[in-house]
């Protein structure tokens, strides 16, 4: 006589320490999702606009423009003329040290689409806060933290603790209450522990079938 219980529990044994293993794996080593190069690289035609008066971040590249080639690794995709929104953010706070200037904010999402289009964005950025910073000497950044992307071009759902733009053609807004920049990015990310657990419990009902006792 077969062993109901432990036909029926040992699928999920080997499921769960699959999980365990392919999770471990993941976070050990992240990969690249996505990435483009400098669309604008023209101090006249930014991407990005800091104002500390205002306490306000914008981004963005519009439809149209070109040549944004964006290129998504994790899928083999690339997607030319691509273009991106992102919400308005309020810095929630600022400080100044040893010739820095940071800010903060709070959650925001930055939407890449298809040229022509605005529905289905490829891919959905969503973060919990954000930081900037302006160096007297140049060295500036703009940091999202926590971090979730989803997206019509990527088939899961990913995450990553933070990934940066990286700021060119800086150029300070009159009377030093902000600057304007260019920039291009890179995102490295690791698949959600659920996403890993959906991959390899959606087999078990197949596994579980052929464990039955004859």
């Amino acid at each position: 006589m077969c062993n109901q219980k432990m036909k029926i529990w040992a699928p999920m044994i080997v499921g769960a320490m699959a999980v365990v293993l392919f999770t471990g794996a993941a976070q050990a080593s992240s990969f690249t999702v996505a990435t483009f190069a400098d669309p604008s690289g023209d101090a006249a035609d930014p991407l990005f606009t800091v104002n500390w008066v205002n306490a306000t971040i914008n981004g963005g590249w519009a439809d149209g423009k070109g040549n944004l080639l964006l290129e998504i690794p994790f899928t083999s995709a690339s997607f030319a003329d691509a273009w991106f929104t992102m919400d308005q953010l309020t810095i929630t706070s600022t400080a100044s040290f040893a010739g820095y200037t940071f800010g903060e904010t709070g959650a925001g999402e930055i939407r890449f689409y298809e040229a022509g289009t605005i529905i289905n964005p490829l891919l959905k950025i969503s973060f919990d806060n954000a930081f900037v910073s302006r160096q007297a000497m140049g060295a500036d950044d703009f940091v999202i933290e926590n971090v979730t992307i989803t997206g019509s071009a990527i088939p899961v759902v990913l995450s990553y603790e933070q990934f940066n733009f990286s700021f060119a053609n800086v150029t300070s807004l009159p009377n030093q209450n902000g600057f304007t920049s260019t920039a291009s990015f890179t995102s490295s990310a690791i698949p959600e522990p659920t996403t890993i657990a959906l991959f390899v419990f959606g087999l078990l009902p197949a596994i579980m079938k052929k464990k039955r006792c004859a």
